[in-house]
Protein backbone atom coordinates (compact mmCIF):
# COMPACT_ATOMS: atom_id res chain seq x y z
CA UNK A 1 0.00 0.00 0.00
CA UNK A 2 1.97 3.22 -0.92
CA UNK A 3 2.32 6.32 0.98
CA UNK A 4 -1.28 8.10 2.15
CA UNK A 5 -2.27 11.16 -0.02
CA UNK A 6 -3.98 14.16 1.22
CA UNK A 7 -4.42 17.35 -0.41
CA UNK A 8 -0.87 19.10 -0.06
CA UNK A 9 -0.27 22.97 1.69
CA UNK A 10 1.98 25.11 -0.74
CA UNK A 11 4.67 26.20 1.24
CA UNK A 12 6.77 29.28 -0.10
CA UNK A 13 9.92 27.96 1.61
CA UNK A 14 10.19 24.29 2.85
CA UNK A 15 13.80 24.79 4.03
CA UNK A 16 14.96 23.74 7.49
CA UNK A 17 11.66 23.47 8.36
CA UNK A 18 11.43 19.37 8.31
CA UNK A 19 10.07 19.30 11.82
CA UNK A 20 7.37 21.61 11.40
CA UNK A 21 6.19 20.26 7.77
CA UNK A 22 6.32 16.46 9.17
CA UNK A 23 4.17 17.59 12.51
CA UNK A 24 1.73 19.70 9.87
CA UNK A 25 1.54 17.08 7.52
CA UNK A 26 0.89 14.04 9.77
CA UNK A 27 -2.21 15.83 11.47
CA UNK A 28 -3.14 16.63 7.65
CA UNK A 29 -3.26 12.94 7.05
CA UNK A 30 -5.01 12.62 10.87
CA UNK A 31 -7.99 14.63 9.81
CA UNK A 32 -8.75 13.00 6.51
CA UNK A 33 -8.70 9.53 7.98
CA UNK A 34 -5.42 8.32 6.65
CA UNK A 35 -2.66 8.31 9.35
CA UNK A 36 -2.90 4.58 10.40
CA UNK A 37 0.26 2.71 9.77
CA UNK A 38 2.21 6.39 9.18
CA UNK A 39 5.03 7.59 11.56
CA UNK A 40 6.85 10.66 12.28
CA UNK A 41 10.84 9.60 12.20
CA UNK A 42 13.26 11.95 13.39
CA UNK A 43 17.06 10.95 12.31
CA UNK A 44 19.70 11.73 10.42
CA UNK A 45 20.71 11.95 6.36
CA UNK A 46 23.60 13.35 4.66
CA UNK A 47 22.82 16.22 2.31
CA UNK A 48 23.65 15.02 -0.92
CA UNK A 49 24.95 18.27 -2.58
CA UNK A 50 27.54 19.18 0.48
CA UNK A 51 27.66 15.65 2.19
CA UNK A 52 26.95 17.23 4.63
CA UNK A 53 24.94 15.46 7.69
CA UNK A 54 21.88 17.02 9.51
CA UNK A 55 19.25 16.16 12.07
CA UNK A 56 16.27 15.28 9.81
CA UNK A 57 12.69 14.63 9.88
CA UNK A 58 10.23 12.52 7.59
CA UNK A 59 7.34 10.31 7.67
CA UNK A 60 7.30 6.92 6.51
CA UNK A 61 4.13 4.15 5.94
CA UNK A 62 3.07 2.11 2.94
CA UNK A 63 6.56 0.87 2.67
CA UNK A 64 7.51 4.56 1.40
CA UNK A 65 9.08 8.01 2.89
CA UNK A 66 7.63 11.16 2.64
CA UNK A 67 10.18 13.87 2.76
CA UNK A 68 8.21 17.31 3.58
CA UNK A 69 11.30 19.18 2.59
CA UNK A 70 11.65 17.99 -1.12
CA UNK A 71 7.66 17.33 -1.20
CA UNK A 72 8.81 14.04 -2.40
CA UNK A 73 7.76 10.41 -2.15
CA UNK A 74 10.18 7.43 -2.80
CA UNK A 75 10.21 3.85 -1.50
CA UNK A 76 12.52 3.36 1.89
CA UNK A 77 15.03 1.25 0.76
CA UNK A 78 15.64 4.03 -2.06
CA UNK A 79 15.60 7.15 0.36
CA UNK A 80 17.62 5.47 3.33
CA UNK A 81 20.34 4.77 0.47
CA UNK A 82 20.21 7.74 -1.52
CA UNK A 83 20.31 10.23 1.88
CA UNK A 84 22.54 7.77 3.91
CA UNK A 85 19.37 8.30 6.06
CA UNK A 86 19.47 7.22 9.72
CA UNK A 87 16.28 6.71 11.87
CA UNK A 88 16.52 7.52 15.39
CA UNK A 89 13.29 7.68 16.78
CA UNK A 90 9.80 6.55 15.84
CA UNK A 91 6.44 7.88 16.79
CA UNK A 92 2.87 7.38 15.81
CA UNK A 93 0.51 10.18 15.68
CA UNK A 94 -0.44 9.47 19.61
CA UNK A 95 3.37 9.37 20.71
CA UNK A 96 4.13 13.18 18.67
CA UNK A 97 1.44 14.90 20.12
CA UNK A 98 2.25 13.42 23.60
CA UNK A 99 5.58 14.26 23.26
CA UNK A 100 5.29 17.74 20.91
CA UNK A 101 3.29 19.19 24.22
CA UNK A 102 5.95 17.57 26.82
CA UNK A 103 8.91 19.60 25.00
CA UNK A 104 6.77 22.69 23.55
CA UNK A 105 8.70 22.62 20.23
CA UNK A 106 8.48 20.41 17.17
CA UNK A 107 11.88 18.18 17.55
CA UNK A 108 13.48 17.14 17.45
CA UNK A 109 12.83 15.32 20.66
CA UNK A 110 15.35 12.80 21.49
CA UNK A 111 18.26 15.32 21.41
CA UNK A 112 16.65 17.97 22.89
CA UNK A 113 16.26 21.43 20.51
CA UNK A 114 19.53 21.07 18.42
CA UNK A 115 18.75 21.86 14.78
CA UNK A 116 21.65 21.46 11.95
Amino acid sequence: MPFPTVKKRRYRNRHSRCYELSIKTMFDLADAGKSDGVVLVHGRVTVVVSGRVIDHAWLEGGGEVYDPVSDTTRPIAEYLARHQAVAERRYTLREMCDTMLEHHHEGPWHRGRIRA
